[in-house]
Formats: C-alpha cells, structure tokens, sequence
C-alpha cells in the first residue's frame, strides 16, 4: 500500500495497529469519546419528576377551598378567657417569678392580680437601677386600661419619703403596696387608660 508521499506502508503495520494517522497524529486526539449517562441515574431522575407532578397534582386536588370568615365566631374566640385546662392566675405569677429568676433577679409579685392579663414582663431601668416590671391589660365598662407593675427592693431605694401624690400630674392611677410578706418589696402599680375597646 502506497501512501501520496511515496512512502510504502505495509497493511498491519505497526502505527496503523496503535492508532496513528499520518504525521503522529492520534486518532484517539481526533475523536473524543462521549461519556455515556448511567442508566440507572437517568431512571432515578425520570421517577424523581414523576413523583413531584404527581404530588403537586394530588395536593391541588386535595386543598380544602377557603371559607368565609364568620365575624360572630371571631368576636367569640376574641372574648374567651383563658380558664379550663390551662394555668391558673397563680401558676402563671409563678411562672413569672421563676422567669426573672433566671434573668438573675429575686422578685416577689402580689397574688391580687389576675396574671392571665399579663401582655410582657422584663426587667426596665430606674436610676440606674435594675427593676423588674410587669405589664397588663386589661377592660372594665368597655374602657381598656394599661396597668404597668414595678417591684421596688427597698435596699436600692428609700421609699420612706415617697408620696404617690407626687406623680399627679402624670394622668395616671399611682398606688404603692408593701409586700405583706416581705417588707423588703414595694409594688408600684400605675393605671392609665387606653381609651374603648373595640366591638366587633
């Protein structure tokens, strides 16, 4: 066999058995091989898609049309007082109490409160002291009113001096109560109203 150049090339020759084209060429350079997909990735992928157009299918299907909202069942579910299976006023002061403690604070509360008014309670600033402070709402004749509870420790201040008087002009209800079973507690209690609740 003669190629163009002249050159004889003898059929099985040894650069035609390894692939070579003429000039060193490679013929594996020449023609990429294609990497086959394994068949068993691509059954995984077909069943992954199905199953997402199935599901997405069935939960179109299945998805409950939306109702109209009742404004008597509302109203109601809006005036239901906590009671039944749940915490009394007394195991939520307590809760309370345990929950400042854990802010690092020793805190009594006064139990003639109703504590399933209580909207937040933490710990707020007075003279650079730390005080803990308790906030409720509550609603008597329509008319809502915020009453916010701080409990004074008599070792950070004197209170001997202090008048509720003096607060006056504030436009709230200033009432200060010794703790009946420990004299080192105040409790301060300030009432200011929030105007009329809603009807609904």
């Amino acid at each position: 066999c003669y190629s163009r150049s002249g050159q004889d090339i003898k059929v099985g020759d040894s650069n035609m058995r390894k692939g070579t084209l003429l000039g060193g060429t490679s013929i594996a350079n020449r023609l990429p091989a294609i990497p086959k997909k394994p068949r068993f990735a691509t059954w995984v992928s077909c069943l992954v898609a199905a199953s997402v157009l199935f599901l997405g299918g069935l939960g179109f299907f299945f998805w409950p049309s939306p109702q109209s909202l009742d404004p008597e069942a509302l109203a109601a579910l809006l005036e239901t007082s906590p009671g039944g299976d749940g915490p009394t006023s007394h195991e939520r002061m307590e809760q309370l109490i345990h929950s400042f403690a854990r802010l690092g604070m020793t805190v009594r509360l006064p139990e003639s409160l109703n504590y399933h008014q209580v909207v937040t309670h933490g710990i707020t600033e007075l003279q650079g002291r730390q005080v803990p402070q308790v906030l409720f709402q509550s609603e008597e004749n329509g008319i809502r009113s915020l009453v916010k509870l701080l409990v004074l420790d008599s070792r950070q201040f004197d209170l001997s001096q202090y008048s509720v008087e003096q607060n006056a002009a504030t436009n709230r209800q200033m009432e200060l109560v010794p703790d009946s079973g420990d004299n080192r507690f105040f409790f301060l209690l300030s009432t200011q109203e929030m105007g009329r609740a809603p009807k609904y």
